[in-house]
């Protein structure tokens, strides 16, 4: 089983996780995180990302 783990990155610590079962909902969640750091653009989400702060979403696969 496939798993999308959605994961906040602030000062190159995981600030906070979130695993999702489907693709859209890890990415509804990268979304509502952009707009609540009023990042809209790649220029500016690349000058956060060089700040230390990031939202990653990666696809993993679920292990027993």
């Amino acid at each position: 089983m496939t798993v999308f783990v959605a994961l906040e990155i602030s000062s190159g610590a995981v600030t906070n996780g979130k695993v999702f079962l489907r693709r859209e909902s890890a990415e509804g969640a990268e979304k509502r995180w952009l707009k609540e750091q009023g990042i809209k653009d790649d220029i500016s989400r690349q000058r956060e990302a060089f700040n230390g702060m990031e939202f990653l979403v990666m696809e993993c696969e679920l292990k027993p």
